[in-house]
């Protein structure tokens, strides 16, 4: 996200079915399917072992950069693959940490290096960047679309607000450009998407 540069191994929570891993999901499903083809087999494999490398950059960030952005273009490779694709709404609607973003020139900052955290409310269509600067908390807030064929996150900021402490001490109306996530991968644990400026972004989920 330009500015919006957009905690904990996958587990699968109370009663809501959620596919929290590639191979878990693999393994349910093997009882109930035919045998893959070896090129499709191949291509699970790496989606497996790009996903294990998201979660260990998100809860460590001790991945090389190009180790993330290489695990996130094979994801999102798999998954485009794919004959469809399940509606990713419900399962973004949290606050994510935004961990990622890349490819960048200054390979160091891919990281993002404050904490910055990305709000998905899907009951009512709204959204917030939030990130905390020392004893400051500068909020973004707007509003967006949803389109479920294919996972895209049409969105703007419109409202900017600083807080001081925990209190609110300053808000402004703005109008910035319209931006877009289209997301690939998400689970309990970690989502993924590429955003209208062309960079892939990795983002963990907070607990609630």
């Amino acid at each position: 996200m330009g500015g919006l540069t957009l905690r904990q191994g996958a587990q699968q929570r109370g009663q809501e079915v959620l596919p929290c891993s590639l191979g878990q999901a693999s393994r349910q499903r093997s009882d109930a399917t035919p045998a893959m083809q070896p090129q499709a087999l191949e291509g699970r494999a790496q989606a497996v072992a790009a996903e294990a490398v998201l979660l260990d950059a998100a809860a460590f960030r001790r991945q090389k950069p190009a180790a993330v952005l290489s695990a996130l273009q094979t994801l999102e490779d798999f998954h485009k693959a794919q004959a469809s694709v399940p509606d990713m709404l419900s399962r973004l609607t949290r606050s994510w940490r935004l961990v990622f973003s890349g490819p960048n020139k200054l390979a160091f900052l891919s990281y993002i290096p404050v904490d910055e955290d990305f709000v998905v409310k899907a009951e009512d269509g709204s959204l917030a960047l939030e990130s905390d600067l020392g004893p400051i908390r500068a909020k973004f807030k707007g509003r967006f679309e949803w389109k479920a064929d294919s996972n895209e996150m049409h969105f703007a900021f419109n409202q900017a607000q600083a807080d001081l402490w925990g209190r609110q001490v300053w808000t402004k109306e703005v109008d910035f450009k319209p931006k877009t996530y289209s997301f690939f991968w998400a689970s309990d644990a970690i989502a993924c998407a590429r955003s209208s400026a062309g960079t892939l972004t990795l983002l963990k989920a907070l607990q609630p």
